[in-house]
């Protein structure tokens, strides 16, 4: 049982923007490239989720400390597509 970590609370976050880095554009999985992302509707390439949710740790690093990286969880749903710019 993690005591010192709620599961389910964002009462210490506040909305932030970020500007995702794609690193992932030479990857197998094309559509994290431009032209690929284009033809499936997209506006550009997308960031991929591996660094989004890396994004989504930080706050929680932050609040948290090492507790988290050693004992916390997440569950996350990505609702619309990240892009570079």
């Amino acid at each position: 049982m993690i005591s010192d970590i709620p599961t389910a609370s964002t009462d210490f976050l506040s909305p932030q923007q970020i500007l995702a880095l794609n690193d992932a554009e030479s990857s197998e999985n094309r559509i994290h490239s431009d032209d690929v992302a284009q033809r499936y509707g997209f506006t550009g390439a997308l960031v991929s989720g591996v660094n989004i949710f890396g994004y989504l740790t930080q706050p929680l690093v932050r609040h948290y400390g090492a507790a988290f990286l050693e004992r916390g969880m997440m569950d996350v749903l990505f609702l619309k597509p990240a892009y570079q710019d």
